[in-house]
């Protein structure tokens, strides 16, 4: 007895490799299934109609190695590394994780995930890591830093490593080459920089015996002055003879009240507090009693702070 049987339609997603000329893609195909259970093809979907892989996850550094995972996307071909200034090495695996060893201690590295789309090698966001193994005596992570910024600059002051050098790079935000500033002091200003604009900047510790600490991590600050005239965002304090030997003038620049002049010796301790009259311009300060060395001034502004620095020979 022959029954009458409706076509039955079964869509099965499966995944597939789909050859082509240039590479292999992962795709889901869509399959039809009629009451003679025959197999039609359907439709294809190509991977890359959906949303591309994110970024792979750092989970945990040694001071050997890293552990790293993803979540999973059909398109994903490998996870890429490589050392900071080196070439990238494709790590091969079919589990949405990876155990990378025989990487260098305190190191910084960056990883990405490769993945294919329609024929092409494309790739995810770089994600960075530096493995352990740093000598406590020598990193810039664990520094403690503070910043004060200014409408057209920032003063940024950090812990002291005896005998070090230190390089601070910095870079508007968004922008791709970081500019250094090299120092043998613990503290630095970043000047001639854009009002009321957003900037990160991070710091790296060159100790005694040649060790060198990796770039520690990105801190963001943003320039003072949004709603400030073009008149107050000038440099407001100016001093000279730079270098100096026993006197200097200190020239105050916009007509903005200055509440309180203050100078810091390379500890950052206070070695001056000066009281400005009302329209007072310019100051002049004997300083043969000062100590050869950096000096910092800062001027206040009710909630602003514009600093400058002069020498003593």
């Amino acid at each position: 007895m022959k029954y009458l049987i409706n076509q039955i339609i079964i869509i099965i997603l499966i995944n597939l490799t789909c050859l082509n000329t240039q590479s292999a893609q992962a795709q889901s195909v869509i399959f039809e299934y009629d009451a003679a259970g025959n197999r039609v093809l359907r439709s294809a979907e190509s991977p890359c109609n959906s949303e591309p892989p994110e970024a792979p996850r750092v989970l945990n550094t040694i001071e050997n190695g890293v552990a790293i995972s993803w979540y999973t996307h059909e398109a994903i071909t490998g996870l890429q590394y490589k050392k900071e200034g080196g070439n990238w090495q494709t790590y091969t695996t079919t589990q949405p994780f990876a155990q990378l060893s025989n990487l260098q201690s305190c190191q910084s590295y960056f990883t990405r995930l490769q993945y294919s789309c329609a024929g092409s090698v494309k790739y995810t966001p770089q994600v960075s890591f530096t493995t352990k193994g740093c000598s406590n005596n020598c990193t810039a992570n664990d520094i403690e830093i503070h910043t004060t910024p200014n409408p057209r600059g920032m003063f940024v002051h950090w812990d002291i490593y005896p005998g070090a050098s230190y390089i601070l790079h910095f870079r508007k935000a968004g922008e791709s080459r970081f500019i250094p500033v090299e120092t043998a002091d613990h503290f630095a200003t970043l000047s001639a920089l854009l009002t009321c604009t957003a900037y990160e900047f991070s710091l790296q510790v060159k100790c005694t015996g040649g060790q060198v600490s990796p770039f520690g991590k990105v801190f963001n600050f943003s320039t003072t002055g949004c709603r400030l005239s073009d008149e107050a965002v000038a440099p407001t304090v100016a001093v000279y003879p730079n270098p100096a030997q026993s006197h200097i003038t200190i020239q105050l620049n916009n007509n903005k009240p200055i509440d309180l002049l203050t100078i810091y010796n390379s500890s950052l301790q206070l070695v001056r507090r000066i009281q400005p009259r009302a329209g007072q311009r310019h100051y002049g300060l004997n300083v043969a009693d000062l100590a050869s060395g950096i000096y910092l001034i800062k001027a206040q502004m009710g909630d602003i702070v514009e600093t400058t620095k002069f020498s003593m020979q």
